[in-house]
């Protein structure tokens, strides 16, 4: 019987291949892990989250397709380390979770009736694919907004119900792609509102505030 021979190089290319495999599979669990922890903070603090993958090639939200892929990804790497969050519902408190690393392709933040920090809420203007901003009866104030100074992708703002001023409206008007902004039961004039809809006409401003 013929014995197979292995060469010296070619034994030292697959320990190499196998530690390299071993190095990704090891980072790819760390980032689930991560992942996981900050994902049951939001929702142990009444929050939630909803993945990429939940949705249709139609941008249509599909329920009941996140069990099987939790279980199975749950079982290799104790977490998804490839899912994306892009809805991230705020509960009584984000502390302690760093949502632009964590959450960076997040497309929609609600943060209604939630006390964010100021700081904080700077710091989430960094998530650069954000189109929907809901901040309705919270205690978000202009200096926060001035992070959000143009904003490439943000579209639609909820201020209802804050202490946002005009110069947290002009702050949010400077983002060159919004669509929508409500600042109903806040202490934005009804000159700033009239003089927005002035300058972009297409721009809908909901104001159902008495002056």
């Amino acid at each position: 019987m013929i014995r197979p021979t292995y060469s010296l190089r070619g034994l030292l290319v697959f320990v190499l291949f196998c530690a390299c495999l071993c190095a990704v599979f090891v980072a790819f669990r760390e980032r689930a892990r991560l992942k996981t922890s900050a994902i049951d903070k939001v929702v142990d603090s009444g929050g939630g989250v909803v993945f990429d993958y939940e949705f249709n090639r139609q941008g249509h939200y599909v329920e009941g397709r996140r069990h099987l892929r939790e279980l199975w990804m749950k079982r290799v790497f104790g977490g998804d380390p490839f899912a994306e969050v892009v809805v991230l519902t705020v509960g009584s408190s984000i502390e302690g979770v760093d949502v632009p690393t964590r959450f960076p392709h997040v497309f929609r933040v609600i943060c209604d009736r939630t006390a964010v920090p100021d700081a904080t809420m700077a710091s989430w203007s960094q998530l650069r694919e954000t189109v929907d901003l809901s901040l309705s009866e919270t205690n978000v104030s202009d200096d926060a907004l001035r992070a959000w100074r143009f904003h490439p992708a943000l579209r639609s703002v909820c201020l209802r119900d804050t202490s946002i001023t005009d110069q947290g409206l002009a702050h949010i008007m400077t983002c060159p792609a919004i669509e929508r902004i409500d600042v109903s039961g806040s202490r934005v004039s009804q000159g700033a509102v009239e003089c927005a809809r002035k300058s972009r006409p297409t721009l809908a401003i909901e104001c159902v505030t008495d002056w």
